[in-house]
């Protein structure tokens, strides 16, 4: 599942267990490196939707040269599992709510769930406040008359429907080369809480030469590095969003994905069951990174800010020590083109941002890997 509700332990479980695993051996990958089809996340715009209100699905991937792709979007009213692909139990939640007291069920048609295709979906609201709400609670009376064994029990979709109804979106993405991948992901349709969550809002990526010894290495050939004498704070540079940044290979820079801090919200958790109050006091979310790279190496592929320890300047920094690709990277030049083009790789670079309550956002940026001896 790309998208989940990260806590503090489980954030840092995450990412424990990578650099665990990063340590078995040579041949290990890391998931931070993109070397082949990915899906790195998927996207709800608004990720608390309320009525009257359309939400924009959109997907962050990445294929390689020559892939082609298709895309397949639906949607179920309960959370669904990796085991069977997060398939929608559409039979089994008609027959739990045929079978439960109270009011009639409503009927459930899979075709209404279905989001149709292309790198982008949209989700309207389905219904009215009202019988969203009730709809809810008809699927808590059904998952609780049914009892664990029933093939729902499992996939209740929210504890407290007055909080808002959590609902899965499903992607199937088909690929001629690297087969097939589905993935899925949560938002909150509004049912009425004075608490809704927003996207937090990555608004940059910044770059900078890490090592000051370095910018006289670099500051004839990278026209975007500033001299020696520029004060640190300011050496930072924004990669622009429709043209690539010229890197150079053996020089390591360090990125900043730029948070919006407005964005980062103020809310109250819920309290633990058995407590008597029903929210704990109010807390400034915490932030997962994320980082993505198809060249060279990262120094940490997730990082966690939460006020009392870090600043989202600390969180969202990272050292990228850039590398040429493996394997004759840059194709030989077209005709007519001069060889110095065939010197050059463009290639891409993700920052993410997770606020541990279904919302995310993400910045997508390219450099160009210039020669390392000749740099034009």
């Amino acid at each position: 599942m790309i998208d989940e509700k990260y806590s503090i332990a489980g954030a840092v479980v995450v990412v424990g267990a990578l650099i665990v695993v990063a340590a078995c051996g040579p041949d290990f990958t890391p998931a931070w490196r993109v070397d082949k089809y990915r899906i790195l996340a998927v996207k709800a715009n608004p990720v608390t939707l309320k009525e009257d209100e359309t939400a924009t699905l959109s997907v962050l991937d990445h294929a390689p040269d020559g892939v082609d792709a298709t895309y397949s979007w639906s949607w179920c009213p309960l959370r669904t599992s990796a085991s069977n692909k997060f398939e929608c139990p559409f039979d089994a939640l008609q027959r739990a709510l045929e079978e439960a007291d109270g009011e009639p069920a409503p009927s459930l048609d899979p075709e209404q769930f279905d989001l149709g295709s292309g790198p982008t979906a949209g989700l309207e609201y389905p219904g009215t406040q009202e019988q969203i709400l009730g709809l809810c609670r008809a699927i808590q009376q059904a998952v609780a008359e049914a009892g664990q064994g029933s093939p729902i029990a499992s996939l209740l979709p929210t504890v407290n429907c007055d909080r808002g109804f959590d609902v899965t979106v499903r992607l199937e993405v088909q690929t001629d080369t690297y087969g097939d991948r589905v993935v899925s992901k949560e938002l909150t349709l509004f049912t009425g809480s004075d608490q809704v969550n927003e996207n937090p809002r990555l608004t940059n990526l910044s770059i900078r030469v890490k090592r000051p010894g370095d910018i006289p290495k670099v500051v004839d050939r990278l026209d975007w590095v500033d001299s020696r004498e520029t004060p640190r704070e300011d050496q930072w540079y924004t990669m622009p969003v429709d043209e690539p940044t010229p890197v150079i290979p053996g020089i390591p820079f360090e990125m900043l994905a730029e948070v919006n801090p407005d964005s980062v919200e103020t809310w109250r958790p819920p309290a633990p069951a058995g407590s008597d109050r029903e929210t704990l006091p109010p807390e400034r979310e915490i932030l997962t990174f994320s980082w993505y790279v198809v060249a060279g190496d990262i120094d940490r592929a997730n990082s966690i800010f939460r006020e009392d320890l870090n600043t989202l300047d600390v969180a969202g920094g990272n050292t990228w020590n850039v590398s040429r690709p493996v394997g004759s990277p840059c194709p030989p030049p077209e005709q007519g083109e001069s060889e110095e083009v065939s010197r050059r790789c463009d290639r891409p670079i993700w920052a993410l941002v997770r606020d541990g309550r279904l919302g995310l956002d993400w910045v997508e940026r390219e450099v160009r890997i210039l020669d390392q001896q000749t740099g034009d």
